[in-house]
C-alpha cells in the first residue's frame, strides 16, 4: 500500500488522513473472463500506440494505454510456460479460448460494421472492401502496436520494420479459425458429422498452433529480437501450444455452429 505524507503522524493511532492512501489492486482468478479482458486491455493499448505514430502522443492515447495496463495488470496470466499447460490443462483451455474469443470478436465486429458502412457508400463492392478492412485492422493495430513496445523498450526503433513485421502477422490470421470466423461468419453455412466437426476441430489445433508460432518469430524480429535465444523459443513453444489450443476450440465451435445452421435451413 502506498503511504501518504500524514502518516508520519500516525502513532499512536491513524490519522483521518490514511482514508486517502492508495488501494493496491486485487489482481483476478486466471480463466476465460480475466484472459478475454487481459486481451483487450492489451488490443486497447496497442491500438493507442500505434494512433501515437500517426498524430504524435496526445492525452487521449495516453489515457487509453493507462486503462489498458490496468486491466492487464489486474488480471494476470495462469498459463506462463510449457509446463504450466501440462501442470494446469483445463485452465490452458480457458485462457487460450478467452484470447481467441476476444481477438475474433473484436475483429468480427469491426468487419460487420465496417461491411454496413461500405455497403451503404458503394454498395457490394463497398461491402467487400469494408468487410476486408475491418476484419483486418484490430489485429494490425495490435501487431503493429504490440511490436513498436517492444522496440521501445529494447532501445531499437523502426517504424518501417514494425510496419512490415506487422503486415506479415497480420496476414496469417487469413488462415487459421480466426479468419474464417472473422470473414465469413456462419455465411453459406455446411453440415457436417459430429466426426467431421472433430477432423475439422483437429486440423484447428495444427493451423492456428503454426500460425501462431510463425506470428511470435515474427514479431520478434520486427521488434530486433533474436528467435534463437531460450527465451524468445520458450515464447515461441508457449504461443504456438496456445494458438493450437484455443485455435482447435474456436475450429470446432464455428463448425459445429455452421453444420447447424445448415441443417436448421434445409427444407
Amino acid at each position: 500500500m502506498a503511504t501518504n505524507p500524514f502518516d508520519q503522524y500516525d502513532a499512536p493511532a491513524k490519522n483521518p488522513f490514511d482514508e486517502f492512501d492508495d488501494t493496491p489492486a486485487i489482481a483476478a482468478a486466471p480463466g476465460f473472463a480475466a484472459t478475454a479482458k487481459r486481451t483487450a486491455g492489451q488490443m486497447l493499448t496497442s491500438t493507442a500506440r500505434a494512433i501515437d505514430d500517426v498524430t504524435g502522443p496526445n492525452l487521449v492515447t495516453a489515457a487509453a494505454r493507462e486503462y489498458g495496463q490496468g486491466v492487464i495488470d489486474r488480471n494476470p496470466a495462469g498459463i506462463q510456460s510449457i509446463g504450466d499447460i501440462a501442470a494446469s490443462p483445463f485452465l490452458a483451455i480457458k485462457e487460450a479460448t478467452g484470447n481467441v474469443a476476444t481477438q475474433a470478436g473484436v475483429g468480427a465486429a469491426a468487419a460487420m460494421g465496417l461491411e454496413a458502412v461500405g455497403q451503404r457508400i458503394a454498395g457490394p463492392a463497398g461491402a467487400a472492401v469494408g468487410r476486408t478492412v475491418g476484419g483486418y485492422l484490430p489485429m494490425f493495430a495490435q501487431e503493429y502496436g504490440s511490436i513498436r513496445d517492444e522496440q521501445i523498450e529494447g532501445g531499437r526503433e523502426s517504424i518501417p520494420r514494425a510496419l512490415g513485421a506487422a503486415t506479415a502477422a497480420t496476414a496469417l490470421e487469413r488462415v487459421g479459425p480466426d479468419g474464417r470466423i472473422i470473414f465469413k461468419g456462419l455465411k453459406n453455412p455446411v453440415e457436417r458429422t459430429v466426426k467431421q466437426v472433430a477432423g475439422q476441430a483437429g486440423r484447428d489445433v495444427l493451423v492456428e498452433g503454426a500460425t501462431e508460432g510463425v506470428q511470435t518469430v515474427v514479431e520478434q524480429l520486427g521488434a530486433f529480437k533474436d528467435p534463437r535465444t531460450a527465451e524468445n523459443l520458450g515464447e515461441t513453444a508457449l504461443s504456438t501450444a496456445m494458438g493450437g489450443i484455443g485455435g482447435g476450440v474456436a475450429g470446432g465451435a464455428h463448425a459445429a455452429a455452421s453444420s447447424l445452421k445448415a441443417g436448421r435451413s434445409q427444407p
